[in-house]
């Protein structure tokens, strides 16, 4: 699997191959999926209190600071405004989809709460080899083979009279301008 994590306190950024995930290159609307959904798909484990790692509960927060925000100690969600969250993006290279933080402060506090450098480790950055396959089955568009079968199936039942290209594509379900 083509994973490729850059963690470090001046970069906090995760490479995912998309081309090897579907087996082909993606589409622009495979690849805008993709990267809307693992960005999703991290805040929401992070929110649940589930580490990217092993999805087992992050460490507890301390008295004091779950008294301060609020919440019971076990309430770990790492969102105290949700910057940090809010903070993470997406790029594509050639169906290689990079997510990162876009910020110098935020890649800080990352850092610093997914290895654990001044804070209990809670590994929450990025997804893992499970969450990228399933990821990219959820966005998967219908092959172009596919497309070229079911027309080529349309035209057979068209062989009668003059085979019209945009009568065959509306009645295989496509809508032409």
């Amino acid at each position: 699997m083509a994973i490729k994590n850059n963690i470090s306190v001046d970069e906090m950024s995760q490479e995912i191959d998309l081309n090897e995930l579907l087996g082909r290159a993606p589409t622009q609307n495979e690849i805008a999926a993709f990267q809307e959904e693992a960005i999703e798909q991290m805040i929401k484990r992070t929110q649940s209190n589930q580490r990217v790692d092993n999805g087992k509960p992050f460490d507890d927060y301390s008295e004091s600071y779950a008294e301060k925000k609020g919440v019971s100690v076990s309430d770990v969600d790492l969102t105290l405004m949700g910057d940090m969250l809010l903070s993470v993006d997406a790029r594509n290279s050639g169906g290689v989809i990079e997510l990162f933080i876009d910020d110098k402060l935020n890649t800080k506090k990352g850092f610093n709460h997914h290895t654990g450098d001044t804070l209990p480790k809670r590994p929450w950055f990025g997804i893992n080899a499970k969450e990228a396959k399933d990821i990219a089955n959820s966005v998967k568009e219908e092959s172009r083979t596919s497309i070229s079968d079911a027309i080529s199936a349309a035209a057979i039942f068209q062989s009668s009279r003059e085979l019209n290209i945009d009568e065959i594509l509306r009645n295989i379900g496509f809508s032409i301008d």
